[in-house]
């Protein structure tokens, strides 16, 4: 079922991901392309085809890393192009991983849509007085965890092993 937030691809313009039901048998789809269009629901077809992780800068042999994950909603390439472009100096020794977010379920957005997202956010803003209950939290941990044992396995002193993230991948 097509909804906003809904991963898709349209022949003859790609994948993207539905931003709003036009109510007239049409939805507006945002492309990875940062193009845009409303398109009837007979021309999209549901898509299980996410963003991929990336990786940056020095794989070969790198002397430190940085994990980044992006923000609710977002995805690793925009990242990507702003350490490339602001680290360029750094990146001769410095590996840098971009993973995604898996798509899931973020009631915080629209009806609970599905986009890429660390865990459930129930509501915002979370506070002390609302607790979020945690929904996909320890998936996230156990991936960046990984993220850490791998670079540690690369010859990378945990020392020289950064973690960091925007927004929800920050929290």
């Amino acid at each position: 079922e097509i909804r906003i937030g809904s991963r898709v691809q349209v022949d003859g313009h790609g994948f993207g991901v539905v931003a709003l039901d036009n109510l007239d048998g049409t939805w507006l789809v945002m492309f990875d392309d940062d193009s845009e269009g409303d398109f009837p629901t007979a021309r999209i077809r549901l898509s299980d085809v996410w963003m991929p992780d990336m990786t940056i800068g020095n794989t070969n042999n790198p002397s430190a890393a940085l994990i980044w994950l992006h923000g609710l909603t977002d995805d690793p390439e925009g990242w990507g192009d702003i350490f490339s472009s602001g680290l360029a100096p750094m990146l001769a020794y410095m590996r840098i991983d971009l993973p995604c977010a898996p798509m899931q379920h973020a009631s915080c957005v629209g009806q609970g849509q599905i986009t890429t997202s660390w865990y459930d956010i129930q509501a915002l803003p979370m506070t002390l007085s609302r607790p979020d209950p945690g929904t996909g939290q320890r998936e996230s941990i156990d991936r960046v965890l990984g993220l850490i044992d791998f670079a540690i396995a690369d010859g990378i002193p945990p020392s020289r092993i950064v973690v960091g993230g925007h927004s929800q991948g920050g929290a």
